[in-house]
């Protein structure tokens, strides 16, 4: 999974799906350290990133967090969608998604097509009948590359991206503080059984597991920067292999 915090921009189509918590419009800022994830709060004016602190000293006896799950709205994305050239890939990133990263409100009024392809829904916008985007929430302040729909695009299977993304995010959201991979194999099996039943869908995991040899060098990199060139670039560019968009970050 690669966790990288999301700067300047509201999740307009993303909802709580544990009770009594709000996080529909969560705005927080990012680093470009594909290893780590920094967190912040603030508003669409602006923040200073903090590093993470690193591993807890004990972690919690369970990581599974049902309050933290969210769900996302929208309808199957394409692939080559022509709304981002590959320089607004990467202008984005560096705009929106990079440390100290300013201006990505202009970024975003100037490219408005380009950034709901790769972020979702914008102010004003319906989520329902917006294609889900090439960046997904997988905590209340971290997104992650939309692996899944871009995987499931490739392999002919659009229905599959709205099934598989909404499965990620929920099973992600809800695991988003497990440290190790123990901790979240064993989250994601209790994710999958209870809050996130009903977005799991054993036709979709299966046919993506049997095609990866087939999506795996399209949709996925070794760590978060290329991986969203990759994402961005078959989900909201021109479609076909990645190309540079300036992921060194």
């Amino acid at each position: 999974m690669f966790k990288k915090l999301v700067g300047l921009v509201a999740l307009a189509g993303v909802v709580c799906v544990g009770a009594g918590v709000g996080c529909s419009a969560t705005v927080v800022s990012t680093t470009s350290d594909a290893s780590t994830t920094s967190t912040a709060t603030g508003t669409s004016t602006g923040t200073t990133p903090k590093p993470d602190a690193g591993p807890k000293d004990a972690a919690p006896a369970s990581c599974y967090d049902e309050q933290g799950a969210l769900a996302i709205k929208g309808t199957a994305p394409a692939a080559g969608a022509n709304k981002c050239t590959g320089a607004l890939i990467g202008e984005l990133k560096t705009k929106c998604l990079g440390t100290g990263a300013t201006g990505c409100d202009a970024f975003i009024e100037a490219n408005k097509d380009c950034a709901r392809c790769v972020f979702g829904a914008l102010k004003g916008d319906t989520p329902d009948t917006t294609p889900l985007p090439a960046l997904i929430p997988v905590s209340q302040d971290s997104v992650s590359p939309n692996v899944a729909a871009c995987a499931a695009l490739v392999i002919g299977k659009p229905d599959c991206a709205v099934k598989l993304t909404q499965q990620v995010v929920c099973t992600q959201s809800a695991c988003s503080t497990c440290t190790t991979d123990a901790e979240d194999k064993d989250c994601t099996a209790k994710a999958e059984a209870g809050i996130c039943k009903t977005t799991i869908d054993k036709t979709c995991n299966d046919a993506l597991t049997a095609a990866a040899a087939q999506w795996q060098p399209i949709c996925r990199g070794t760590a978060f920067d290329d991986t969203y060139v990759k994402v961005a670039n078959y989900m909201c560019g021109a479609g076909g292999t990645s190309t540079d968009a300036g992921g060194g970050g």
